[in-house]
């Protein structure tokens, strides 16, 4: 995929404490936060066994941090938010027998991920030849935050505040979609040979 939770974090601050779904969620637990490391005292099951990878999310005693590595089935390291993935990791609060949970908005950027491949006419097993793909993050995110913010008004009415945001990330989404452009490499020489812009895909909540 081109985007990861971390990357709604960046774009949502607020959206691990405002949207969550027992059905997405992979572990909860309680643990302490030292420097960057997250280590649990009681979880309902280990971090690899849940799945747990590099660019979630965890919220921790209410303070969403991203997930940089798992280091152990206890163990992860953290680091409050940062403007760039490949930036060194930034120490977040320090914390004491603090209940965390992560869960994950993977379905929603799945789904989001397929429509764009759809849209440039390619299909997954063609995916490694798009060569800007660390370009088109932003246009996934805004997807999968239109789909999540539709998702979370089903039950709040046509007017609720959800569905304006879902609104608001739809013609985000739209804005992007007609700015960004796949890069094609088809002859597999590493260099894009073409470009593909994203053909009009309606973006409904499933």
């Amino acid at each position: 995929m081109f985007a990861s939770d971390r990357d709604l974090l960046v774009l949502e601050p607020s959206l691990f404490t405002r949207v969550a779904w027992v059905g997405q969620r992979l572990v909860r637990g309680t643990g302490a936060v030292t420097g960057t490391t997250l280590a649990a005292t009681e979880q309902d099951v280990g971090f690899e066994d849940a799945g747990v990878t590099p660019g979630m999310v965890v919220l921790a005693g209410g303070v969403p941090m991203e997930v940089i590595a798992v280091t152990a089935q206890s163990t992860l390291e953290v680091s409050r938010v940062r403007a760039d993935p490949s930036s060194p990791a930034r120490r977040p609060p320090p914390q004491t027998g603090a209940a965390f949970e992560i869960a994950t908005f993977g379905p929603q950027l799945a789904d989001v991920h397929r429509r764009l491949l759809t849209m440039v006419g390619m299909e997954g097993a063609d995916e490694p030849s798009i060569v800007n793909a660390g370009e088109l993050w932003r246009l996934e995110a805004l997807g999968a935050l239109h789909l999540i913010w539709a998702g979370a008004s089903a039950s709040g009415g046509e007017h609720a505040r959800e569905a304006e945001r879902a609104e608001w990330y739809r013609l985000r989404f739209d804005q992007e979609r007609r700015r960004a452009r796949a890069e094609i490499d088809t002859d597999a020489d590493g260099v894009a040979d073409a470009a593909r812009s994203f053909s009009s895909v309606a973006m409904v909540r499933a």
